[in-house]
């Protein structure tokens, strides 16, 4: 074999390693995009007289738990999840902002608590959903059904609480993976504290109704995407066999 043929071998060799090389590169590579979706369905609903009122249009959701049968109030909400690009969710957080509902009174020292719940039944609308048909809901009491829901987190106020809330905890992700990307996500926020005697403040949140300078609900996500792996080697391999082909065709006949 001669020099020229040996050292024109060892060439193309090296291009097509390098090619193949180049394409596996890039399909192992990895992006992560993240999304931040306001909510397009927010509202509460109401016990007793008001079971089936519906508030979907307010600027507000409401809070409250109340012994008295008409004041109860659960709040949900639901995010749009199809247009998240195809991957797995690495991170995720829910924000929503506390602001004053002007209902009632709290004392600046009170403590609250509430529970935040995700919802496994996204049949529910915001301009329909009521205390009677809200998925989710124990009508007969104060809490959720468990059986369609899960407890992601659980958080104190003190007073009216009024700010942002967080939550970016892996009880949160966990409900997300489970859920998938091409589907709504739902959530039940309720007060598991009673009313302290004279104190009958109902916790709010803004809703994206409100047009204060507020933030209206948002999830947040993380997605992990590898863009067409399978087709990008594929791809980059043909290349690599056209360009292989070439030079060889263009070789002088002493060479080949």
């Amino acid at each position: 074999m001669s020099a020229n043929r040996t050292n024109t071998k060892g060439k193309l060799s090296r291009l097509a390693a390098g090619i193949v090389a180049l394409g596996c590169s890039f399909a192992a590579s990895a992006s992560v995009i993240k999304s931040d979706l306001i909510s397009i369905g927010d509202s509460h609903v109401q016990s007793g007289s008001f079971a089936t009122n519906n508030f979907g249009g307010s600027p507000q959701a409401f809070i409250k738990r109340d012994d008295n049968t008409n004041w109860t109030r659960k709040t949900y909400l639901a995010f749009d999840l199809g247009a998240l690009p195809d991957g797995t969710f690495v991170d995720a957080s829910l924000a929503f902002e506390f602001v004053d509902s002007g209902a009632g009174s709290t004392n600046a020292g009170t403590s609250w608590n509430f529970e935040l719940f995700g919802l496994h039944d996204d049949t529910w609308a915001e301009n329909s959903i009521t205390w009677n048909d809200a998925p989710g809901n124990d009508t007969s009491g104060f809490g959720v059904i468990g059986a369609i829901t899960t407890s992601l987190a659980t958080f104190s106020l003190t007073g009216k609480g009024l700010g942002v809330q967080t939550f970016d905890n892996q009880a949160l992700l966990d409900f997300l993976l489970a859920h998938g990307n091409n589907d709504l996500l739902s959530f039940i926020l309720i007060r598991t504290s009673g009313v302290p005697g004279s104190q009958t403040y109902v916790h709010a949140i803004a809703t994206k109704e409100n047009t204060g300078d507020v933030l209206l609900p948002t999830l947040s996500v993380s997605v992990e995407s590898v863009p067409i792996p399978a087709t990008a080697v594929l791809l980059t391999l043909g290349l690599g066999g056209l360009v292989l082909r070439r030079r060889r065709s263009s070789r002088p006949d002493q060479l080949r």
